[in-house]
């Protein structure tokens, strides 16, 4: 696989987090309009998941397309 298609393969997997997060968060969003607070928390800690994961695509593209630049180590949200 050419440097180029394991950029794009990892865009499009970056683009799908983040529109499923919005996704989420628009019910999250909703859910907590509604007064369903506890429903509202549990899709904003899939939030949290989704976009964990895409800034792990981000450092990946990096690694791809600057290898020669140190990425810094992610870190965990407790």
């Amino acid at each position: 696989m050419s440097e180029n298609d394991q950029i794009i393969r990892l865009m499009r997997k970056l683009r799908y987090r983040l529109g499923q997060a919005h996704r989420i968060a628009q019910a999250a969003e909703t859910c907590a309009i509604e007064g369903c607070h506890d429903r509202s928390k549990r899709l904003l800690e899939e939030v949290v998941e989704l976009t964990r994961d895409a800034g792990h695509l981000v450092q990946a593209s990096m690694i791809v397309t600057h290898p020669d630049t140190e990425m810094p180590e992610p870190t965990e949200i407790p």
